[in-house]
């Protein structure tokens, strides 16, 4: 079974991507359109990891990766493109928990997620 990956963003960018990359990588992809969509994603199916826009709208990322961490402990999200502040205030509080890359990055960050199987 290919490994699925949730994709959380409000403009559809990182969902593209991943498209482009989905053959190659032999990804399942689905995507939600903010928090509250993710989290109840995440109670209905089973995720490799989860990509989520560090500029969420509405409940934003940082509500998002509370949730996880209090409830699914085995998540471990790729937060793409937060501003650099953003990027530092993430890994003081997730630090481990969360890796930050910029958009360029996350072909690379997602094959090293399935291949690590973390």
């Amino acid at each position: 079974m290919e490994p699925a990956i949730l994709v959380v963003e409000s403009e559809g960018v990182l969902m593209h991507v991943l498209s482009l990359l989905k053959e190659s990588l032999h990804l399942q992809l689905h995507s939600a359109r903010d928090a509250l969509q993710a989290i109840t994603l995440v109670q209905r199916h089973t995720y490799e990891t989860l990509v989520i826009d560090g500029g969420l709208a509405y409940i934003d990322g940082w509500a998002l990766l509370r949730y996880l961490e209090d409830n699914v402990q085995q998540l471990s999200p790729i937060i793409v493109r937060p501003e650099p502040d953003a990027q530092i205030e993430f890994a003081r509080e997730f630090a481990g928990r969360v890796e930050c890359v910029p958009l360029s990055d996350l072909r690379q960050a997602v094959e090293n997620r399935l291949s690590s199987g973390a």
